[in-house]
C-alpha cells in the first residue's frame, strides 16, 4: 500500500448513530474532530455493491441462527457504542480503539465504563440483556513513540470479561483462524454482521457473499465486506459444510471514507479487517475450551 493509502488509512468508530459518537483515529496518528451528534448523518465506510443497492440486510438472531452472540458495547465515558460478540460463557471479543482510547492505554482496567447488550428487543428495549464487562486482554495496539501515541491497527483487538456470564444464554462464536492464503481461496463465502450507525440499531444487519481481496496496512486484511460507522467490532465469518460459523477477522477500519455505494471492489476504499490468525494465540486463554457437539448454526 502506498504512502498515500497509508496516510488516508481511517479507523471507524464503533458508534451507534443515535447514542453519539467518539473521536475516530487515523493512520497518520493524528485524531480527527468529534463526530456529528445526535441525529446527524453518518458517511458510508464503504458499500459494495454491483447493483447500486445497499446491500445489507436484516440477519435474524434468534436460537439456531449462530448469531445471537453478537451484541454491543458501550462506553460511558467515551459515549460510544459499537460491536461485540461472545467468543466464550464470559468472555467478548471486539476493538481496541472502542473500549481502550488512546488517553487511557493500558491504565483503564476497572470496566466501570464500560456495558455489553446482547439479545433480540424485548420490552421495548432495544437489548433482551446486559451487564458490566472489563477489558482483560488487548493487542499492542498503542506505541508511544516519545510522548506521541502511534497506532498498530493489525492489533486493534481486545477481549472483555462479563460480570454476567451471558454466553451460557445466548451461546459464543467460534473463531476459526485461517491464512490470508486460505481467506483468498474460500472467495466470496464471508458475511459478516453488526449494528451500523445509518441503520436501526434494534436491528443486526449484515452482508453475505463477500470476501477478502488482499493484504496492506500491516498486514490486515482488505475486504469487500460492506463496512459502516458503528460496524467496527463486528464478526467476519464463514458457515462451513456441516453448517457451523467460523469467525476469520474483526472489522475494523476502512481504507477511505466513501459517500456512495460502490460498483465494485476499489482498493482505495477498500474495508480493513484484524484476521484471527494473527492473534489467535492471545486470545485462546479466553476462548471456550469445551469440544463436545455444537450446535448446528445457520444464518
Amino acid at each position: 500500500m502506498d504512502l498515500g493509502k497509508l496516510v488516508g488509512f481511517v479507523l471507524t468508530c464503533l458508534i451507534i448513530g443515535s447514542i453519539g459518537q467518539a473521536q475516530a483515529q487515523t493512520a497518520g496518528f493524528t485524531r480527527t474532530g468529534d463526530a456529528a451528534g445526535i441525529g446527524s448523518p453518518l458517511r458510508r465506510v464503504n458499500v459494495f455493491s454491483m447493483t447500486g443497492e445497499d446491500n445489507r440486510e436484516q440477519m435474524q438472531r434468534g436460537p439456531g441462527t449462530g448469531l445471537r452472540p453478537i451484541g454491543a458495547v458501550y462506553d460511558a465515558r467515551a459515549n460510544g457504542y459499537g460491536t461485540a460478540f461472545l467468543i466464550s460463557p464470559c468472555h467478548v471479543l471486539t476493538n481496541y480503539h472502542l473500549v481502550l482510547p488512546a488517553d487511557r492505554v493500558a491504565t483503564f482496567n476497572t470496566g466501570n465504563d464500560l456495558t455489553f447488550y446482547v439479545g433480540a428487543p424485548s420490552g421495548g428495549q432495544p437489548y433482551t440483556s446486559k451487564t458490566r464487562a472489563r477489558p482483560v486482554a488487548w493487542g499492542n495496539y498503542t506505541v508511544n513513540d516519545g510522548g506521541r501515541i502511534r497506532f498498530r491497527p493489525r492489533e486493534d483487538w481486545a477481549v472483555l470479561k462479563l460480570d454476567e456470564c451471558l454466553g451460557a444464554r445466548y451461546g459464543f462464536m467460534t473463531l476459526g483462524p485461517i491464512s490470508a492464503a486460505e481467506a483468498r481461496i474460500l472467495g466470496p463465502k464471508l458475511a459478516t454482521a453488526g449494528f451500523p450507525g445509518d441503520h436501526d440499531h434494534n436491528i443486526l444487519w449484515g452482508v453475505r457473499n463477500c470476501g477478502y481481496r488482499e493484504s496492506g496496512f500491516g498486514a490486515m486484511w482488505m475486504h469487500d465486506c460492506s463496512t459502516t460507522e458503528g460496524s467496527s467490532g463486528s464478526p467476519i465469518f464463514y458457515r462451513n459444510a456441516d453448517g457451523h460459523i467460523h469467525v476469520v477477522a474483526i472489522a475494523s477500519a476502512a481504507a477511505r471514507h466513501s459517500t456512495a455505494i460502490l460498483s465494485d471492489y476499489d482498493s482505495t476504499y477498500a474495508n480493513g479487517a484484524v484476521p484471527i490468525d494473527g492473534i489467535y494465540d492471545r486470545i485462546r486463554p479466553y476462548i471456550e475450551t469445551d469440544t463436545g457437539p455444537r450446535p448446528l448454526y445457520r444464518y
